[in-house]
């Protein structure tokens, strides 16, 4: 379930949110570094952690996050020291040493669960992170389970929402999506941008309750608001469709480019496309090409059949057909039928490419297309063939359908 960096990242993600209240009671980094200067372990280990992420207007330096942890960890602070043993367990900001990062997870872990069985609620669902991910600790699903449900009982969102994703997917705990909705519910209500996500896909999929996509459409819009970006193209997609709200093609724009912006791949190809026909936008062929290349650039497969396309027709850049073949190779080797087509029709008229009847036949027998004049080109050119040549191409045909690859390799003669 977990990789090593993807342990730390989610550790970090859930110590920057405990951390968020101490950072947001300072007027400015100049206060928040005073405070750490004055011995405030709070105030440390924010400045530690806007240092390892590079907030708050720092530049990202690990080695002064590594100190800012340390003094703070010195002081008792449990999250610096499990902080300061995942840095030393990856050399990250230190120099690597299993014996250090030890010593500071063991103490970390040990006050984290005296202040947990105190009744810490922030402390109780920062031991069910570290259980969750085996960060510091022997990695338990049941513990966490366990961490977590004390938390969300005190009523800690992050807790609810963490609670609520055990309970979706079964891990540590049986799969009940029933429960998993109700913690979601509950943590969302309190604004936890995860879980107003989260509820939002549950009421719009049906599954664990009735489907309901007016209530998806509030909830991912709760969630886009706080700059979720899953949430925000999910809301562009709504509008768009029209459904759960009524149908409004400038919103869904508005809430593409902010999810695109924030790299989500299905958000930027779909801006692309509404830059190209002037859907909810006024119409821009060089900002759909810019949006298209960022999508493409990420290996979707729509938006570099789409970027082929720009090139090949000359929209919104200098028709260059052997730049328009690049592109709708790339699609149609992630088995996109339509660039498939363009691929074969470009070995058929020689466009971008030199002709060749072989790999026409091929690519246009590989398409999933049914649009008679494909069919009628498909059997067209590969009737050109020799029988030996055409077995060939089709024997090729056939392994690449059969292979548990998704990507169909080039077919060469």
């Amino acid at each position: 379930m977990w990789g090593t960096k993807a342990k730390r990242v989610f550790v970090i993600a859930i110590l920057a949110t405990s951390l968020s209240v101490v950072a947001g009671e300072s007027s400015s980094l100049d206060t928040l570094r005073a405070q750490a200067k004055r011995g405030d372990a709070k105030a440390q280990v924010s400045l530690g952690e806007a240092y390892a992420n590079g907030t708050e207007g720092l530049t990202r330096d690990l080695t002064a996050a590594a100190k800012w942890f340390r003094k703070a960890a010195e002081q008792g602070d449990a999250m610096a020291q499990v902080s300061l043993g995942m840095m030393y367990e990856a050399g990250i900001g230190v120099k690597k040493s299993p014996d250090q990062a030890r010593k500071w997870y063991d103490r970390g872990v040990k006050n984290l669960q005296l202040a947990a069985e105190q009744g810490d609620a922030l402390a109780t669902v920062q031991l069910g992170v570290l259980y969750e991910s085996g960060e510091g600790v022997t990695q338990s699903f049941e513990t966490a389970v366990k961490w977590y449900r004390l938390a969300a009982e005190q009523g800690d969102a992050g807790a609810q929402y963490r609670l609520g994703y055990m309970y979706m997917y079964g891990v540590g705990v049986a799969q009940d999506k029933a429960a998993a909705a109700q913690w979601y519910l509950k943590a969302a209500e309190q604004g936890d941008v995860e879980a107003q996500y989260r509820l939002g896909l549950e009421y719009e999929d049906g599954s664990s309750m009735e489907r309901d996509n007016v209530a998806a459409a509030r909830w991912f819009g709760k969630s886009a608001e706080q700059g979720h970006a899953d949430a925000q193209y999910r809301l562009g997609l709504m509008y768009y469709g029209g459904i759960g709200v009524e149908k409004d093609y400038a919103s869904a724009a508005k809430w593409f480019r902010k999810a695109g912006a924030g790299n989500i791949v299905g958000a930027q190809y779909s801006l692309g496309v509404m830059y190209d026909s002037g859907q909810g936008v006024v119409k821009d062929e060089a900002e759909a090409l810019k949006w298209l290349r960022r999508a493409a650039d990420q290996n979707d497969a729509m938006a570099q059949d789409y970027l082929g396309f720009m090139y090949s027709t000359g929209r919104g850049v200098a028709r260059d057909d052997v730049e328009a073949v690049k592109w709708f190779r790339a699609a149609a080797q992630q088995n996109l039928s339509r660039a498939q087509v363009n691929m074969g029709t470009a070995y058929v008229t020689g466009t971008g490419v030199p002709k060749n009847p072989a790999r026409a036949c091929y690519w246009l027998s590989l398409a999933d297309a049914h649009e008679k004049d494909v069919q009628s080109t498909r059997e067209l050119i590969c009737s050109t063939l020799e029988e030996a040549e055409r077995g060939a191409v089709m024997s090729a045909v056939a392994e690449a359908r059969a292979s548990q690859s998704t990507r169909s390799p080039e077919f060469n003669p």
